[in-house]
């Protein structure tokens, strides 16, 4: 028997903060610019990491709607190798 799985996806994010207190925070997909709310985390530990940093933040993440209208996500997992933000480079 085979057992159906939400759909999930690995994507680099923006970190955007979020001004309704039942988002957890927003992220912000780098290349679509697609808005995930994100209410859930699999543990206390990823919240933590995710939450100590600041908007503006690029993070490779792996998210599961939690909702059938995919407009409420869960953060599953951190994933290492964001890319630097822009601006940050040495332009010498």
């Amino acid at each position: 028997m085979s057992s159906a799985k939400a759909p999930q996806s690995t994507e680099t994010y923006i970190i955007d903060s979020s001004g309704d207190p039942d988002v957890k925070l927003t992220l912000i997909d780098n290349t679509t610019g697609e808005i995930h709310h994100v209410v859930d985390f699999a543990d206390e530990l990823l919240r933590e990491k995710l939450q100590s940093r600041g908007p503006g933040s690029v993070v490779r993440a792996d998210v599961a709607p939690v909702d059938e209208d995919g407009e409420e996500w869960q953060v599953t997992r951190l994933r290492p190798g964001a890319p630097p933000s822009p601006g940050l480079g040495l332009g010498r």
